[in-house]
C-alpha cells in the first residue's frame, strides 16, 4: 500500500497541541507526519533540514494560529510564510488550516505586536488566495480537517508516495518498530529521551512518542523506569503533554530558561533545586493550571523541560538566534 509524507508547518509553542492533533490524524490515515519536532542540534542549519522535508514530501499542512512567529532576518517574513512560498514554488499541494476569528484563545498566544499582527494578517490573505482553506476552533478540529483533507487530496491530486521495498529506510524502520527491539528500547529510555530513541529507530520524535504510548497501552512496555512509574496511562501521558506545554511558556516568561527566535531551542537559565521547583509551581498555581493530583506529572515535567535544555551551543542551529540573557555568574 502507497504512503505518504506530509510535511506539517506552523508555529511551534502556540500551536502543540494542534501539531499534535495533525500528526495523529496524518498517522491514521497511515501516512507519515514530518516537522520541525525531529530536527535536533547539528552542524546543518535549520533550513537545510526544512528544504530537504519539503521537497521529500507529498502534501504540505499549513496551520496559522493568531501568532506571526520569528522573523526571517533580512526578509520581512516568518518562517513558517517561508515555507509556505517554498512548498508553493515546489509545487507540493498545500492543505491549509486558519484559526476561526471567533474562536477562544489564551492571551499568551494572541500576537501582540501590531507590525507582526500586520504582517500575520497579509500573511493569511497570501494563503487564502493561493489555497483552499479550512477553518478551525478547537485541536479536535484540526485532526477531523487534516483526515478529510488529506484524504481527500490523495484521491483528487497524484503524488508519487512511495512503498515498502526490501531496503532498509527510515520508514521501512517505522513500518518494523514494533519488533522486539524497537519495545526494549522504548522500554529503558522512555519518552523523556524521545530524541535519542528516534535516532536509534530511525523515526521522528514524534512518531517514537506515539509508538512508545501504543506499546504502554498494548502492555508491551515494562514500566520499569522513574518515568513510567509516574506516567502509566494515557491520560497522565495526554496531561504530561499539556504541563509540558505551559511550563515552556511560563518558565520562558520568568526567565527560568531562554528561548530561541524560532521557539525549537532553548538554554536553562536557572539551575535545578527544589527550591526552583517549588517556585514554578507557585507559577503555574498563579496560572490556575495547578492540580494537586498531578503533582508528580508536573515536577516530571519541570525536571525533563530543565535536563532537556541546552546546556552547550552559543546559537540555536535554526534561526541562529543567542540566549537573550543569561543570569549564571551575575
Amino acid at each position: 500500500m502507497k504512503k505518504y509524507q506530509v510535511f506539517i508547518s506552523s508555529t511551534y509553542n502556540d500551536l502543540k497541541k494542534e501539531r499534535t492533533a495533525a500528526q495523529e490524524a496524518i498517522l491514521k490515515t497511515r501516512n507519515l507526519p514530518v516537522g520541525m519536532e525531529q530536527f535536533s542540534a547539528s552542524e546543518r542549519k535549520q533550513w537545510d533540514l526544512i528544504v530537504e522535508d519539503i521537497d521529500n514530501s507529498d502534501y504540505y499542512v499549513l496551520i496559522i494560529g493568531r501568532k506571526f512567529g520569528s522573523e526571517v532576518p533580512g526578509e520581512g517574513i516568518s518562517w513558517t510564510q517561508k515555507e509556505f512560498r517554498y512548498a508553493i514554488e515546489k509545487g507540493i499541494p498545500v492543505l491549509a488550516f486558519i484559526k476561526d476569528k471567533t474562536a477562544k484563545t489564551s492571551k499568551s498566544f494572541i500576537e501582540k505586536n501590531p507590525k507582526y499582527k500586520k504582517k500575520l494578517e497579509e500573511f493569511i490573505k497570501e494563503v487564502e488566495s493561493h489555497s483552499t482553506v479550512g477553518y478551525w476552533k478547537t485541536s479536535d478540529d484540526i485532526k477531523f480537517l487534516v483526515a478529510v483533507a488529506l484524504e481527500r487530496a490523495i484521491k483528487e491530486i497524484a503524488r508519487p508516495g512511495w512503498v515498502r521495498s526490501r531496503v532498509t529506510t527510515p520508514r521501512k524502520q517505522y513500518e518494523e518498530s514494533y519488533d522486539e527491539k524497537a519495545i526494549n528500547f522504548l522500554a529503558v529510555y522512555g519518552a523523556s529521551s524521545t530524541t535519542k530513541v528516534a535516532k536509534e529507530l530511525g523515526i521522528n520524535r514524534n512518531h517514537a512518542k506515539l509508538l512508545l504510548t501504543d506499546l504502554l497501552n498494548n502492555g508491551q512496555v515494562h514500566q520499569n523506569n522513574t518515568k513510567w512509574q509516574v506516567l502509566n496511562s494515557k491520560d497522565d501521558l495526554v496531561a504530561y503533554d499539556d504541563y509540558h506545554m505551559h511550563l515552556l511558556d511560563i518558565m520562558d516568561q520568568n526567565d527560568h530558561i531562554i528561548m530561541c527566535g524560532c521557539g525549537t531551542h532553548y538554554w536553562e537559565n536557572d539551575y535545578y533545586s527544589d527550591e526552583l521547583v517549588s517556585k514554578i509551581i507557585q507559577e503555574l498555581k498563579d496560572k490556575g493550571l495547578y492540580k494537586p493530583s498531578d503533582d508528580e506529572i508536573i515536577r516530571l515535567a519541570i525536571k525533563d523541560i530543565l535536563d532537556e535544555a541546552d546546556p552547550t551551543s552559543d546559537e540555536c542551529p535554526g534561526c541562529g538566534m543567542p540566549p537573550r540573557r543569561i543570569n549564571h555568574g551575575e
